[in-house]
């Protein structure tokens, strides 16, 4: 950590061993689990190569890439690295943390990547950071101190985070295997809790792939901020983003719905342990992350890792059916609003992530398809047409299974013929059918029928505001506006700022485009309440006078009221008369513990 406070990392690699031809080196493009191109070799600063003592040329061939000529002695290349993303995809570094994701900070060495790599972590010079410590899954002899790890291979050591800090570190176990949250930044939590709900979701997890746990040792690096949510799965860790807020809510006497949302980030990235990490599309498990690897399986990836998150918590008894099914309603509701379901197929969603999915922009609700939700829709599907075809014997946790015993132990890479033919062996047939409707296609999930057969009634109200998505007590409010904007707004200093706009809803058929900033309502200076209580007054077809700036130009136009979408989707269990023995015997094996036979 040569100079926190210009956020530089200096680094050093050694070639042990001289050569006899010309050896390329390259910087990654792109980190495992983060598809979008992010240029790592953009903050290499002062890159140099000596040889015997004397310098050596690197040619630069490409963004990314350089030449070393043969050189008879051992090889030395010297770098820094700026580090100043506070995201979990790349390095930070000032006086108070330091973090390693390695894709953004190490050089492969091509022709070398299979051979054992040391890396040591210099103890920080400056006085302030005496108290540091370490936390990595990389094994050592020393651990949590500054010294020498070790990697297998070269994707061995970039798939390792490292933090560095005044670190705590709350150890438990899973499975006789010892786990540890290793927290930094300033927080409030109850500790026993939060350790007894990681223990018992990282349980359930292990008892859905039959007890087996592919690691020695896990951690969940976080990092604990005033406001931000993310997660980045590793091969025996994650790395994860939390709210303060979210954190401390662990202190109430009951389960809040920030607090949900961290254990439900942490049961995320745990399950990638098995999907992703190890069950990975064959396509990723080959590429060096030069440029962008295309594959139509993220939907599996991502959208069956977004199932299993919320569904081991209810499982692991962490929250109720009704919290669940809240949960479930907002993942519904998020695929349901907008027209993107009817113009783009997950399988496209997943091929496109590199430039549809990962830049957004305010258009995205009428255009990408989130493979995280929908892909979580469509794991419920397989669920429920599993246990249908195999008459209850079998269920989406026996194709995770299969999936693991033959493609994830030795980490292969699975294809799609290989995800049909799994689905085969675990009694569905019409494979073929539900590829071309619900993941090549853009047919409607039919899921009334389905959450039906498990006594859970869906239903549909009106958005009550922007950051309305479902799950919640707002039906009174809901029923009395019989308007909608189509749209999301947001308060700012001059009025109504426009983020995104629904195709074919109020705001688009009036005109209005998401950048604009309207800042009156029928002379009423523009705000999110006046825009609330214009809701709760106004019919369809009513029409009122904005005053709007697109860019630095004042426009004038007619906001025309449309009726309100129904897309807000609400889930309830069927009361004790009409549920039937049937409907709640499938239910309780759905909601049934991986590990025991008896449901929550």
């Amino acid at each position: 950590m040569l100079s926190p406070d210009e956020h530089l990392f200096q680094v050093r690699v050694s070639i042990n061993k001289g050569y006899e031809s010309s050896r390329l080196v390259e910087m990654a493009a792109w980190t495992p689990g983060s598809y979008m191109v992010r240029d790592f070799a953009r903050n290499l600063i002062d890159m140099r190569a000596t040889s015997g003592g004397d310098d050596v040329e690197l040619q630069k061939l490409d963004k990314q890439t350089w030449s070393l000529p043969a050189c008879s002695a051992p090889v030395v290349i010297r770098y820094s690295v700026y580090a100043w993303d506070t995201s979990v995809r790349a390095a930070y570094l000032d006086r108070y943390r330091a973090y390693v994701n390695g894709s953004s900070l190490f050089l492969r060495v091509c022709g070398l990547e299979s051979q054992p790599i040391a890396l040591e972590l210099l103890t920080p010079q400056s006085e302030g950071l005496a108290r540091w410590r370490v936390a990595t899954s990389l094994p050592t002899d020393t651990p949590r101190q500054f010294g020498v790890y070790r990697a297998s291979d070269f994707d061995d050591l970039v798939d390792h985070p490292i933090e560095m800090g005044d670190l705590d570190t709350h150890v438990f176990s899973v499975s006789g295997i010892e786990h540890a949250l290793s927290l930094s930044g300033s927080y409030w939590m109850d500790r026993r809790r939060v350790l007894n709900d990681l223990q018992e979701i990282c349980a359930e997890h292990v008892a859905l792939f039959g007890g087996e746990l592919p690691v020695d040792r896990y951690l969940f690096l976080t990092w604990v901020i005033g406001d931000g949510y993310g997660g980045l799965e590793h091969r025996d860790s994650a790395s994860l983003q939390v709210s303060r807020r979210d954190l401390a809510e662990s202190l109430a006497d009951s389960a809040k719905d920030g607090y949900i949302r961290f254990l439900g980030l942490c049961s995320h990235e745990y399950f990638h342990l098995w999907n992703v990490k190890r069950i990975r599309p064959r396509e990723l498990s080959l590429s060096r992350q030069r440029s962008e690897t295309y594959t139509e399986l993220l939907w599996l990836s991502e959208g069956v890792t977004s199932y299993y998150d919320d569904l081991a918590l209810v499982r692991s008894n962490r929250i109720s059916l009704n919290h669940y099914l809240g949960l479930l309603a907002k993942t519904i509701t998020r695929v349901h609003r907008g027209s993107s379901r009817f113009r783009q197929s997950l399988a496209e969603s997943s091929f496109y992530a590199w430039t549809k999915f990962y830049k957004q922009d305010s258009n995205a609700p009428n255009s990408v398809v989130s493979y995280y939700a929908k892909g979580a829709l469509i794991a419920l599907m397989l669920d429920d047409q599993i246990r249908l075809a195999s008459g209850e014997k079998a269920s989406l946790d026996d194709f995770m299974r299969l999936l693991w015993a033959e493609y994830g132990r030795d980490a292969s890479g699975v294809t799609e013929e290989d995800v049909k033919r799994t689905l085969v062996l675990v009694g569905f047939s019409d494979v073929d059918e539900f590829f071309s409707a619900y993941i090549h296609g853009r047919a409607e999930l039919p899921l009334t029928e389905l959450l039906l057969r498990y006594g859970i009634a869906l239903s549909w109200r009106v958005q009550t505001d922007s950051r309305d998505f479902g799950g919640e007590e707002k039906f009174a409010s809901a029923l009395a506006t019989s308007v909608g904007i189509g749209g999301i707004v947001r308060d700012s200093a001059m009025g109504l700022e426009v983020v995104q706009v629904y195709a074919g809803g109020t705001l688009q058929v009036s005109g209005i485009a998401s950048g604009d900033v309207i800042v009156a309502i029928e002379g009423l200076k523009a705000s999110e309440t006046l825009l609330s209580d214009q809701l709760q007054i106004r019919r369809p077809g009513d029409v009122i006078p904005v005053h709007l700036f697109r860019r630095d130009e004042m426009r004038v136009l007619d906001l025309e009221f449309l009726p309100a979408a129904a897309d807000t989707c609400v889930l309830a269990p069927l009361d004790d008369e009409r549920l039937t023995k049937e409907q709640y015997r499938r239910r309780k094996a759905w909601l049934a513990s991986a590990g025991r036979s008896d449901a929550r």
